[in-house]
C-alpha cells in the first residue's frame, strides 16, 4: 500500500459537491479552509494512485491539484510477491 497527500485549490461555489465527490472516491479529508482542501489517499500501487490523483483535476470546481507527498513502492515487497 502506498499513500499520497496534497491539497486542492477549488472554486468555493462547488465546495460541497467536491467534498462529497472526494469522500465517495475514498479520499480522506484532513482540512478545508476557504479554497484549500487537504487530503490523503491510498492505493495498491503507484500506477493506480497516480491515476486517481490525475482524475482529481477533472472534478467540476477543482482548479489545481498539488501533491506534497507520494510514497514509493518497496522493491523488496515486489520481489517477495513474485516468489
Amino acid at each position: 500500500m502506498i499513500v499520497s497527500s496534497g491539497f486542492l485549490i477549488i472554486d468555493v461555489a462547488f465546495q460541497e459537491q467536491i467534498l462529497k465527490e472526494l469522500e465517495g472516491r475514498g479520499i480522506e479529508l484532513h482540512g478545508v479552509k476557504n479554497e484549500k482542501v487537504v487530503f490523503l489517499a491510498e492505493g495498491e500501487n503507484a500506477t493506480e494512485l497516480k491515476s486517481r490523483m490525475d482524475s482529481l483535476q477533472g472534478i467540476d470546481g477543482v482548479q489545481s491539484v498539488y501533491l506534497t507527498y507520494f510514497s514509493l513502492e518497496d522493491p523488496k515487497e515486489d520481489n517477495q510477491a513474485g516468489r
